[in-house]
């Protein structure tokens, strides 16, 4: 077969430059890249108990005074600023991967909660916010009574 003569001759392989350019258009359109939008920033992970409804949210590099949570029919608004990178007028930018600027991410919450007793915490670069969920929606047991 021509192509693996080629690989192995050359160390160069035509498939390996289609992968490539497959995964440098996918960069540009699935929003995680540079070039893309950055509507997956920041990045979150939420998981819910009987009691509360836990998110954490990655933030590095942004000042937890810069950010900004609602909680609105149990929808939950993460906004705020993330600052451009450091360099000043004379240094000359190579690449840049790091989203900076404003962000917004809204979430749709699982159950409804308390929002009186919401508390969020950012402890080295991972914002927490503990939604506790409200007295009508936890789970209620029920004694069965035997006849």
């Amino acid at each position: 077969m021509f192509w693996p003569t080629l690989e192995r001759r050359w160390g160069w392989s035509p498939l390996d430059e289609l992968r490539r350019l497959q995964r440098d258009i996918n960069v540009l359109f699935d929003g995680t890249g540079p070039v893309g939008r950055a509507d997956g920033f920041p990045h979150l992970n939420m998981h819910s108990t009987t009691d509360a409804v836990i998110v954490m949210v990655e933030l590095p590099g942004v000042d937890p005074k810069d950010i900004e949570l609602n909680v609105q029919n149990d929808l939950l608004t993460i906004s705020g600023t993330r600052g451009t990178p450091v360099g000043d007028a004379q240094s000359t930018l190579h690449r840049q991967e790091r989203f900076s600027g404003d962000f917004a991410r809204a979430l749709q919450l699982p159950c409804k909660v308390d929002a009186e007793h919401i508390a969020a915490t950012c402890k080295n670069g991972v914002l927490t916010v503990t939604l506790p969920r409200a007295p009508e929606d936890k789970p209620k047991s029920i004694a069965i009574t035997v006849a």
